[in-house]
């Protein structure tokens, strides 16, 4: 019963994290802070690797409605590379992520779906680096 108060601390802090979150800050925690906090109550079964920019990765395992962070193992149904700003971006502007995500496209858009999450078109991406 504390996972749905946690999940809304997660969603308000947010906006307080620096813009380039600590060295701390790896794949673990943005699995649980950036993802976890916005999943979404769907009965889902997935494997996603989450691949940030210094080669820190988890597995996220969504195994019906429970949601669980592992080392990772195996062939994921979908890999996301991306950089932890990115993922706090995405938070601060409504889920649009620049990211790369690989899988077959049933399974992406299962992955965006739970999480609650948009990507960005290519060609933005650039513009919104400078």
């Amino acid at each position: 019963q504390v996972v749905p108060v946690l999940r809304s601390l997660a969603r308000f802090g947010v906006r307080f994290l620096a813009d380039q979150p600590s060295h701390g800050f790896g794949a673990q925690r943005a699995a649980h802070a950036l993802l976890g906090a916005w999943r979404q109550r769907h009965d889902v079964q997935l494997r996603a690797r989450l691949v940030v920019v210094d080669e820190d990765e988890v597995d996220i395992v969504l195994d019906g409605y429970d949601t669980r962070v592992e080392r990772p193992q195996g062939q994921p149904d979908v890999v996301m590379k991306t950089a932890i700003r990115e993922l706090v971006e995405a938070r601060r502007r409504n889920g649009v992520v620049a990211a790369e995500l690989s899988g077959s496209p049933e399974m992406q858009d299962m992955f965006l779906e739970a999480f609650g999450l948009m990507l960005q078109p290519a060609d933005e991406d650039a513009a919104v680096r400078e």
